[in-house]
């Protein structure tokens, strides 16, 4: 993808990308990896994945289930694997994990949290100017 939302020349559009880039009221996000306000009110989701993954007994399903109810990492764990095998499109969500590792996983939940606490603050700020 290139910016602007346009695909780069000859590549398809990849229908489960192309769904994951809208958020739940099925509003398009401006770009798939982007934070929206709708990401906030996932944050229970967030913290149910944090659990799982200090859980030792949590396994590859749950992890994946939970990781599923994100759609804006499930678009950034698949963005970091196709970078990293850019010889191969369409990765799932499945085949993408063990791509990244754990260490690809890590990161990218770190930059979800920073983006998302970013967010908060600009529209709480947003908020306070606009009702003084």
């Amino acid at each position: 993808m290139t910016g602007g939302g346009k695909r780069a020349p000859g590549r398809p559009a990849d229908a489960k990308e192309s769904a994951d880039w809208r958020s739940g009221k099925g509003v398009p996000r401006p770009e798939p990896c982007a934070v929206v306000a709708d990401d906030l009110r996932r944050l229970p989701d967030l913290h149910a994945l944090l659990r799982s993954l200090d859980d030792a007994y949590a396994g590859g399903e749950q992890l994946r289930t939970r990781i599923d109810a994100l759609p804006v990492l499930v678009a950034r764990i698949e963005r970091r694997a196709r970078r990293r095998f850019s010889g191969r499109s369409g990765l799932t969500l499945a085949e993408s994990l063990p791509a990244i590792g754990n260490l690809g996983l890590e990161a990218e939940l770190l930059q979800l949290l920073e983006d998302l606490t970013v967010l908060k603050a600009d529209l709480d700020a947003s908020g306070k100017a606009s009702g003084s």
